[in-house]
């Protein structure tokens, strides 16, 4: 088993406050819609939504579009890191 650091310190940094910046996208939009709608529950199944636009603003990886059977869309990333080769 490998024991190496994928991403540098600031790297995993940006990792980490891109991911809390979607959470927090996420979250603050379910609090809207749950004073303004009379159901929002199904705001529950938009949380990877928020994450994977934050990710995609935040440039850090290359991204494609992809399906998940006829209407779910979520972003596939790509990196390609020293350590470890390409992932996808």
């Amino acid at each position: 088993m490998l024991n190496q650091d994928l991403f540098d310190s600031l790297e995993a940094q940006k990792i980490v406050d891109t991911l809390m910046k979607g959470q927090k996208d996420y979250v603050d939009e379910r609090l809207e819609k749950r004073e303004t709608m009379i159901v929002s529950n199904g705001y529950a199944w938009t949380r990877p939504n928020h994450i994977d636009t934050a990710f995609a603003s935040a440039d850090l990886f290359e991204y494609k579009l992809q399906l998940a059977g006829q209407t779910w869309g979520y972003l596939e990333f790509e990196t390609n890191t020293e350590n470890m080769g390409k992932y996808c």
